[in-house]
């Protein structure tokens, strides 16, 4: 309980506190089956199972506190009705209790031990199918992820496994003492590997401050991104800048970035300082569960990014120069072509006026010199005119 309390404080809006504190009460109330009085024997006899289900939705869940797949769902809905609707219809028939059962409606043994045998078959059928839903989110997990999760994942797995494993036993006759003995060990395993995560993160917080040393040292671009790679864990961050007034992120290279969409494989942190959007770190999506290291990182790092955003608007300011002048270029191109063309087309029909009048004149030369003379006069005009304009 009190480790599902410590996540609760820490992360209010996560429901991993909140679910490890419903388990540590489903465990303590389970141990009441052993009580000599009728009332709270019958309720710790009727809760006996229900921690498992509270153990699966942790499991199932962490560490974003969210049932992420239809089939972890159906297995936590299953494993719910399991240990309530079933295991509470065997407590009505069963009188093999050293206290009295109040809610015994008939004494029927062998019925309530048929009804015991089925919650435990769909119990061991429930945690296989969740220990293969575990496996395979860490065979597909990026090693981030896996870093976060692997305390909390490998102590529950084994927990899950022998816990199995006991209750199969149990269905087929009595649980050996050692067969217990190293559940309870595992199960007990579980919150400790929760609190070892919490200190992790608390000691990754701390790292912040080599962080700060290793900003005053970081001077060529590029080299942010490995120390912040460095103090989050995450080798695949990057970074993208804001230019206010172009009103998008770039990269270091004065390049247009996309920040990833919520609830994709990548996630986005932006990072403000005095109120003013600076800077975007893209990674991995494990880091959500640790806001704090994420913002702690940030804080540190405003002012190196602030820097580097001021040299990222200048490469795209740059860029916009370059493609500017090209622009240009290529518009005075294209109209010195045309004016090229125009010239050419206009000079051409010149030419060929001026060739027109000169069969006129030589067709009117002998019959009619005086109009062949102004027609020859005008042919020679106009090929002045084409002249100056080549």
């Amino acid at each position: 309980c009190s480790t599902g309390f410590a996540g609760w404080r820490r992360r209010p809006s996560n429901r991993i506190g909140p679910l490890m504190v419903a388990l540590g009460f489903a465990w303590f109330a389970s141990q009441l089956r052993f009580s000599d009085y009728a009332a709270l024997f019958t309720f710790g006899h009727a809760l006996a199972a229900l921690h498992f289900a509270f153990f699966a939705h942790v499991l199932l869940a962490f560490p974003s506190g969210r049932l992420e797949s239809r089939a972890a769902r159906a297995i936590v809905v299953a494993a719910y009705v399991d240990t309530t609707v079933v295991v509470w219809a065997s407590v009505l028939f069963d009188n093999t209790g050293d206290a009295r059962n109040i809610a015994l409606i008939e004494a029927r043994n062998d019925l309530s031990e048929r009804l015991g045998n089925l919650a435990s078959g769909v119990g061991v059928v429930l945690i296989i199918a969740a220990l293969c839903i575990l496996a395979g989110r860490w065979r597909r997990a990026t090693p981030p992820w896996r870093r976060v999760v692997a305390p909390v994942l490998f102590s529950g797995w084994a927990a899950a496994a022998v816990g199995g494993v006991t209750l199969l036993a149990e269905t087929v006759g009595d649980t050996p003492p050692q067969l217990d003995l190293a559940f309870l060990i595992a199960y007990a395993i579980v919150p400790f590997a929760f609190k070892l995560g919490l200190l992790r993160s608390r000691l990754a917080r701390g790292a912040v401050a080599d962080l700060v040393v290793e900003l005053g040292e970081t001077r060529a671009p590029g080299k942010l991104r490995d120390a912040l790679a460095r103090a989050l864990h995450d080798p695949s961050l990057s970074l993208a800048y804001w230019l206010p007034d172009q009103n998008r992120f770039v990269d270091i290279s004065g390049h247009a970035v996309e920040l990833p969409a919520e609830g994709g494989s990548r996630a986005a942190t932006v990072v403000e300082r005095e109120g003013r959007r600076v800077a975007a770190l893209v990674h991995d999506p494990s880091l959500c569960e640790d806001p704090e290291l994420v913002d702690a990182v940030c804080a540190a790092a405003g002012l190196a990014l602030e820097n580097e955003r001021l040299q990222a608007e200048l490469r795209s300011r740059l860029d916009e120069l370059r493609a500017s002048r090209a622009r240009i270029v290529e518009a005075t191109d294209a109209e010195r072509k045309r004016i090229e063309r125009n010239l050419h087309d206009a000079t051409q029909q010149r030419l060929v006026s001026v060739s027109m009048a000169l069969g006129l004149v030589e067709s009117k030369l002998s019959a009619d010199p005086e109009s062949a003379r102004g027609i020859l006069e005008q042919a020679r005009a106009g090929l002045s005119v084409a002249l100056r304009e080549l």
